[in-house]
């Protein structure tokens, strides 16, 4: 959710976010296991199912020059290792926005978001009972200008 002062700083704002003219918009997850690298670069091209049902996509990693795959690029760096939960928080930047994007590149690193079930790891999420998926959008630049969100995402026991 996005704030604003003023009615004008709202159309902005909002248009600013629909023109994708913001420099960038980055995001914190909750995945499972800890990654060997403190960061990286995921690269992998996504192809949305051809079975997929409207509302409801399924997207999977593409085989090269697949018909229909379109190119993805999402960076991650660790901002906490969780040794007790082996989980890590992390956050993600992406250069191209493709549906589910950011869930079907860490799950295909082997580090899925907690809470996953479409694409993570449903045995870890029904051990620690949580079933929604840990990924929140909470920083926003605008022109070298950072709104950040000061939500947590939700502990795991």
């Amino acid at each position: 959710m996005v704030v604003a002062k003023t009615y004008k700083a709202l159309q902005e704002g909002g248009k600013m976010i629909q023109d994708k003219d913001m420099t960038h918009k980055i995001y914190r997850a909750r995945i499972v296991g800890i990654p060997d690298h403190g960061s990286g670069d995921i690269t992998f091209p996504l192809k949305i199912q051809d079975d997929a049902k409207i509302g409801s996509a399924k997207v999977r990693i593409a085989k090269d020059k697949e018909g229909g795959s379109k190119t993805a690029h999402t960076s991650w760096r660790i901002i906490r290792k969780e040794a007790a939960t082996k989980t890590s928080i992390i956050e993600v930047q992406l250069h191209t926005g493709r549906t589910h994007q950011i869930r079907v590149h860490m799950a295909a690193i082997g580090h899925p978001l907690v809470g996953d079930d479409k694409y993570g790891d449903t045995g870890f999420n029904q051990r620690n009972k949580t079933h929604k998926h840990q990924l929140q959008s909470y920083k926003l630049l605008f022109n070298e200008q950072e709104f950040a969100s000061k939500q947590k995402l939700p502990e795991i026991s």
